[in-house]
């Protein structure tokens, strides 16, 4: 009786627990892991199949430490260079983006690289003026004239310089120029004046002022800057017309009594004489000649610096021309030359 008892006890709790195992797997996707006999004895039973080939595929796997997720497979087939995070709130954040530089960083790196020589040392357009002592005599002088010294004049100019870079420069402007010198003429120029009362005189000096609007063609190097100081140096064209010409004679220790049809006992005269005139139609229309500069600049402040140097000139043309034959009948050949001290402001 005892033992009947227990057999129908046994055969409950197995009837009970197959449905029970059977109910959990098929409800959760996830694979169940049993081993009970009664779980084999149920499947295998009145189906003719094994154990082994009835039991979930899952079981006999080992489950994937990391799941396959759509996050993950588009970041296998990103490229090398970017890498994928995943965040709390899942979504991805890739090493790229936080690589990007910003626009702060951009700017330093722009400051902190050397400037171009290419670029403009400041502004694209610098205006200057300028005032210049200038000595001014003539060259390859023809016998029988001899230079006597030089004429000093003051010349004023206005320039306008265009950055090319590389410390280039190249300008133009306008000035008003006057060249001039001194000349010993020979002891017949006044013959022409022996009718008047000359009787004789040690030596005549004639002076010369020519004065030109003239438009120059600058080219100039300078230097770097140096602690606001800048040295350059430039050659130049420059191209004039006359707007002005005139003379002065001085004749010392001459000799002069008027004719003798006029004032017979008139007494002869002894001192010197100053004769003053224009003669444009004498003087050579055009001046072209060629310019060296050298100076240096100071930057006294952001838009003001001063400047100052030395510059020689040479004339090409004849400062006159056959018109100005004198009484001899020499014609007297003269290039003019210049030598200046300059000191001016640049904007």
């Amino acid at each position: 009786m005892k033992k009947t008892a227990w057999i129908l006890v046994a055969a409950l709790l197995l009837d009970g627990a197959v449905p029970c195992s059977t109910s959990v797997a098929a409800q959760s996707n996830k694979p169940v892991f049993i081993d009970s006999p009664a779980y084999v004895l149920q499947n295998g039973g009145g189906t003719g199949t094994s154990a082994e080939a009835t039991r979930p595929a899952t079981t006999a796997q080992t489950p994937a430490t990391t799941p396959t997720t759509a996050t993950s497979r588009a970041a296998a087939h990103r490229p090398a260079a970017t890498t994928t995070y995943a965040n709390a709130s899942g979504s991805e954040t890739t090493a790229a983006v936080a690589a990007k530089p910003t626009n702060k960083t951009t700017a330093q790196s722009k400051a902190d690289k050397p400037r171009s020589p290419l670029a403009r040392q400041g502004k694209l357009v610098y205006v200057s003026f300028d005032v210049a002592p200038v000595f001014n005599w003539y060259a390859n002088i023809a016998r029988p004239f001899d230079r006597k010294g030089c004429r000093v004049i003051v010349n004023p100019t206005l320039s306008v310089d265009f950055d090319l870079g590389y410390y280039m420069l190249l300008g133009t402007g306008v000035s008003f120029n006057t060249t001039g010198g001194r000349l010993q003429f020979p002891s017949d120029y006044v013959n022409q004046y022996e009718s008047s009362g000359f009787s004789s005189y040690n030596q005549v000096l004639r002076s010369y002022t020519v004065s030109y609007i003239e438009i120059p063609l600058v080219f100039r190097v300078q230097s770097d800057d140096m602690n606001g100081w800048r040295v350059f140096g430039s050659v130049a064209g420059h191209f004039g017309v006359r707007v002005l010409a005139k003379y002065r004679d001085t004749y010392d220790d001459f000799a002069y009594r008027p004719p003798l049809t006029d004032a017979p006992q008139t007494p002869l005269l002894n001192g010197t004489l100053i004769r003053e005139g224009k003669f444009n139609k004498q003087t050579n229309l055009w001046s072209v000649a060629l310019g060296l500069k050298f100076g240096a600049s100071y930057q006294v402040a952001d838009a003001l610096a001063l400047r100052f140097g030395i510059g020689y000139r040479y004339g090409f043309l004849d400062a006159f021309t056959k018109r100005h034959e004198q009484p001899n009948g020499i014609y007297p050949h003269m290039k003019p030359q210049q030598f200046e001290i300059f000191a001016g402001i640049t904007f």
